[in-house]
């Protein structure tokens, strides 16, 4: 069943998902914690509200519509310019930006964990068809 990226700010953007999926992680450092305050990047989410002062809650929906958790995050500094983006927390997953429609052009910060990269410590790695082609994401 598809899965659904919603993205919440002032207006909901839908998005499809697809599976998720599991990475051999047995040669990797064990990951840090992570962030748990309200407003810190990468901290989990279900709304906008949940991560003042960022701007974006990012997560996907169940293929029944119901949000699953998702992540605070930030705008990047450009479009694929992952400059302004915190570091990742632990994992072998990589920041990189992430095109959700936004309808201004900007990208989010997000953790890609394409190619068999491996997703911080109580984050899953998901397949998200986005505007920008598909792309594997820690959420």
């Amino acid at each position: 069943m598809p899965r659904v990226l919603a993205l919440l700010v002032t207006l909901p953007w839908v998005f499809g998902c697809g599976p998720t999926i599991a990475v051999d992680d047995d040669d990797l450092d064990a990951p840090e914690e992570r962030p748990s305050m309200q407003g810190e990047m990468y901290a989990p989410c279900s709304g906008v509200a949940d991560c003042r002062p960022l701007e974006f809650c990012v997560f996907p929906r169940g293929a029944d519509g119901s949000p699953e958790q998702g992540y605070c995050s930030a705008a990047c500094q450009a479009p694929g310019n992952p400059g302004t983006c915190d570091p990742t927390f632990g994992g072998s997953a990589s920041v990189s930006c992430l095109d959700i429609g936004t309808g201004d052009g900007r990208e989010v910060c997000a953790l890609d964990c394409g190619s068999g990269r491996r997703c911080p410590s109580d984050m899953r790695c998901e397949g998200l068809a986005t505007p920008g082609g598909e792309r594997y994401v820690c959420f």
